[in-house]
């Protein structure tokens, strides 16, 4: 059995618990103003869908290193959503919004329940002015076709908030300034699964254009990034196992903006099978793209940038003073304006930071968070480091 079968099967496997087995319990509340003014970047701190009675904790932090926090029901790979005038924050159940200018809070109910994120799957569309997020809802009504897995979109505005039914498992997804874009595949049974579609959904009104093609027969064995975009293209990152040879390869699908056509398929980098995944991007937002070039962050710490005219790849430089642990709860990477921002606890401070980096390897900035906790390993109580945003 391929990895993309064992994880696609393990996240099934789990929304059906979440759907049919499991009773979660909540209450709601919060704060009535947040002080956004210093405030620099935000992290989402939560737990496993399947942690019963925990909390969401989203952290706004300043560059003084203080923090305000914020408790909502937990979602597994919840999000911040920085739009233009407010910060979203997605509950099991309702929606908060806190505006950038005076920092009041406002929460309204939404008119679906969602429990589990498909990791870092959110964004804002600057032309129409929507937020969105994607859910994994697992199976509708389970049969043994597995022929109704459904996601949903929670979407909207100041003024409005919707839902939309996706009836498809999520491959990878992300967004341009107008559109999503998600790709998705279907399960045949027996573990297998067809071919890699994609979905360009822009918002018209109260619902959405779509705009579907086929992108190959092949689907993707496990996606490692987030859909990223320059005004072009989009671009995406997966892993590719060779049984026969016993190597994982590293690829990156090159697909027409336009047409939604499928125009290369570049390989970056070769692994043996045996090799631990610290090859991996070191999360799906360390994924970044510009009209000339490509970079990710390897679970090592090295910075790659690949040239999208030649596909040639070479190391620029690697994430100072830092080692990959085991298993690592306290680190997220991003990027935002050509700049990388990486927030870890630093075991010689004790405390957790955040290094930005220019794309030409130099440290321009620490910032020390003592007021963040460490991240503890408790099972599916473990809280852990799902979302890490720049505020703007």
């Amino acid at each position: 059995m391929g990895k993309l079968n064992r994880y696609v099967i393990l996240g099934v496997v789990l929304a059906i618990a979440i759907g049919v087995g499991i009773v979660f319990y909540s209450t709601y509340a919060n704060k009535n103003t947040v002080t956004l003014e210093d405030v620099f970047a935000a992290v989402y701190v939560g737990t496993s869908a399947l942690s019963e009675n925990s909390k969401g904790v989203t952290a706004f932090i300043q560059e003084d290193g203080t923090i305000q926090q914020m408790t909502r029901d937990n979602i597994e790979w919840g999000t911040v959503i920085n739009t233009a005038d407010d910060i979203v924050l997605n509950g099991q159940d309702h929606i908060t919004l806190v505006d950038k200018g005076t920092g009041n809070v406002h929460t309204v109910k939404s008119e679906c329940s969602v429990h589990s994120g498909y990791q870092n799957s959110s964004g804002y569309l600057k032309t129409s002015g929507i937020y969105y997020e994607l859910f994994n809802h697992g199976f509708e009504d389970y049969d043994e076709n597995a022929s109704n897995y459904r996601s949903v979109i929670r979407w909207g505005n100041e003024k409005q908030h919707e839902c939309t039914d996706v009836p498809h498992y999520l491959v990878a997804d992300g967004s341009d300034e107008e559109s999503i874009f998600m790709m998705t595949t279907k399960m045949i049974g027996d573990g297998e699964f067809g071919e890699l579609n994609i979905l360009q959904y822009t918002p018209k009104g109260n619902e959405f254009q779509i705009k579907e093609a086929t992108l190959r027969e092949d689907t993707l064995e496990l996606s490692l990034s987030n859909i990223v975009s320059n005004s072009t293209h989009l671009y995406v990152m997966y892993l590719w196992e060779e049984d026969s040879r016993g190597e994982e390869e590293l690829r990156v699908l090159k697909v027409n903006k336009e047409t939604l056509e499928l125009e290369d398929d570049f390989l970056v980098g070769t692994y043996p099978a045996e090799e631990d995944p610290y090859f991996f991007p070191f999360n799906q937002d360390a994924f970044h793209v510009t009209e000339k070039e490509l970079y990710f962050v390897t679970g090592y710490g090295e910075v790659q940038q690949m040239d999208l005219q030649n596909g040639a790849a070479k190391t620029l430089f690697t994430l100072e003073d830092y080692t990959r642990g085991e298993w690592d709860i306290d680190e997220h990477i991003t990027f935002n304006d050509d700049q990388l921002y990486f927030i870890r606890f630093h075991e010689q401070k004790d405390v957790h930071v955040i290094d930005v980096y220019s794309l030409g390897g130099e440290r321009t900035a620490t910032y020390d968070v003592p007021e963040l906790q460490k991240m503890e390993k408790k099972g599916f109580q473990t809280r852990y480091i799902q979302d890490f945003e720049i505020i703007n």
